[in-house]
């Protein structure tokens, strides 16, 4: 007996001149065909996509300090902390603390838990803020006390550096805490470290001063 493999109705029932089968036959020869180029493109593209995330991972990625870290670099070179504000209440639902041009309410308590866990290893640090209601807000209640204003800290270019660097002669604490904006902390990690950084609300970059450059260290890890 002879048995035959039928893949559809049109194998089973085939038009004048076509074989039973025919179609199966085709479609299983096509099948067989050698997979050798298939699996070399399939390799290609895998690799391809690998790197591509591996580019953009290094590109995206700074190196995490903690605060244990940050007090060793401390010992010898004046530290610089640069805060993202506390969450906008202009870009939120939650209340506000005063009005919109500030911080909300959930915006303050966090800075203000952010602040005490900074004071258990830096107690004693100058406290600096840009211009605007958020970040000064911010300052206060991560801090406890007023900070010292500048109008320069919103600018996020070159002439930021003059003014970190001015900060950083002039500090006696030798430990410095800004409150400032996103695009300054993205246009730092840039600038500095060829990196992308875009910061939440209260994220970090630590930098110091070891009285001749401004050095960039990595991000402010919080979670250690």
């Amino acid at each position: 007996m002879q048995w035959h493999n039928f893949s559809s109705l049109s194998d089973y029932c085939p038009r004048p001149g076509t074989k039973p089968g025919g179609i199966f036959i085709f479609s299983l020869n096509n099948m067989m065909k050698p997979r050798s180029s298939y699996s070399k493109t399939a390799f290609i593209l895998l690799f391809s996509v690998f790197l591509v995330a591996a580019v953009t991972k290094a590109k995206s990625s700074l190196p995490d300090i903690t605060l244990e870290q940050a007090k060793e670099i401390n010992a010898d070179n004046t530290v610089i902390f640069l805060f993202r504000h506390g969450e906008r209440c202009d870009r939120s639902d939650m209340p506000c603390y005063s009005d919109k041009s500030g911080i909300t309410i959930t915006g303050t308590e966090k800075a203000q838990q952010e602040g005490i866990k900074f004071a258990t290893i830096f107690s004693e640090y100058d406290i600096y803020s840009s211009n605007a209601v958020r970040t000064i807000q911010t300052a206060k209640f991560f801090s406890g006390k007023e900070p010292v204003v500048m109008d320069s800290l919103s600018d996020c270019n070159n002439d930021l550096y003059k003014t970190l660097e001015s900060i950083a002669r002039e500090s006696h604490k030798r430990n410095i805490v800004i409150m400032t904006h996103n695009h300054c902390l993205s246009f730092l990690a840039r600038d500095r470290l060829g990196k992308k950084f875009k910061p939440a609300y209260l994220d970090a970059l630590i930098m110091h001063y070891d009285g001749t450059r401004l050095i960039l260290d990595g991000k402010y890890n919080k979670e250690a």
